[in-house]
This record gives C-alpha cells, sequence and structure tokens, in this order.
C-alpha cells in the first residue's frame, strides 16, 4: 500500500517535546505488508492465504521547507544517535491522520540543497516505523 500526501501538517514528538512543521509537502508512506493467495495449477479448491512484508518497515518520506535551525540540529541528533520518535501527520485536504510511532530517521538530515528559490529551503526526510507503530484516522470534522 502507498499513500501520498501533497500538502500536510506534521507534528514531531521527541522526549515529550512536540514540534510542529506548517510545511510539509510530497509525502508518500509505504506499506509492504500485503495479502497473497496461492492457488493449485488445477485451479481447485480457494487456495492458500498468506501474508508478505511482515518483517519489513513502513517508510515515509517528505520534503519539509523552511525547517528551523534548532530542529534541523535536533534531527541530526536523532540520527547520529538512532533516536526513536514519534510523528503525526494531518492531511490538510481530508483531515484524515497518520500516526508513525517510535520512528527511526534514516538519512542524515543535513542540508542537500545549496541555492536559490523555494528548492533551497526543501529538506528531504525519511522515516521508518515498525507496522505496530503506524496508525490511521479517518476524516476528523
Amino acid at each position: 500500500m502507498s499513500i501520498t500526501i501533497e500538502n500536510a501538517t506534521v507534528t514531531v514528538t521527541f522526549n515529550g517535546v512536540n514540534y510542529h512543521h506548517e510545511y510539509v509537502t510530497n509525502i508518500a508512506i509505504v506499506d509492504p505488508r500485503q495479502n497473497e493467495l496461492a492457488v493449485s495449477p488445477q485451479g481447485h479448491g480457494k487456495g492458500i492465504a498468506y501474508r508478505t512484508g511482515t518483517t519489513s518497515s513502513i517508510t515515509a518520506d517528505m520534503v519539509v521547507r523552511g525547517m528551523q535551525p534548532e530542529l534541523l540540529s535536533l534531527y541530526e541528533k536523532a540520527f547520529k544517535a538512532q533516536t526513536r520518535f514519534d510523528l503525526m501527520i494531518l492531511d490538510a485536504s481530508t483531515n484524515e491522520r497518520y500516526d508513525l510511532n517510535d520512528s527511526l530517521l534514516c538519512n542524515n538530515p543535513v542540508i542537500q540543497t545549496i541555492g536559490t528559490g523555494e528548492a533551497a529551503l526543501d529538506q528531504p526526510l525519511k522515516l521508518s516505523t515498525p507496522p505496530n507503530g503506524f496508525s490511521y484516522q479517518g476524516p476528523t470534522a
């Protein structure tokens, strides 16, 4: 399953302290778990159901625009120490909520774009979370 969110607000919780990202674009959440069905070559029976991807983590790629330097420093420390944190994504278009708890930062969040314009403000982040740390809440009123 793959979920794409174009416009969201993100709240990150490090050691009980919440930090907010107001400008987050291009979030892609990938859940590798899926059900499969093995069927008889002769077409008999209903087949054998099984699940794949159960030992893989759920990943989230996102671009944070205009990240505060102190938060960038916090992410760098979390990456080096392999510190886990919680992440809450609220889709601004649909009001759907995605929680990724016990997440781990996969990439070192150093500024990767040098230049001018909007792209110079973008900070890509990649997170990994265990399947039991992922939850979804439908649209809220």
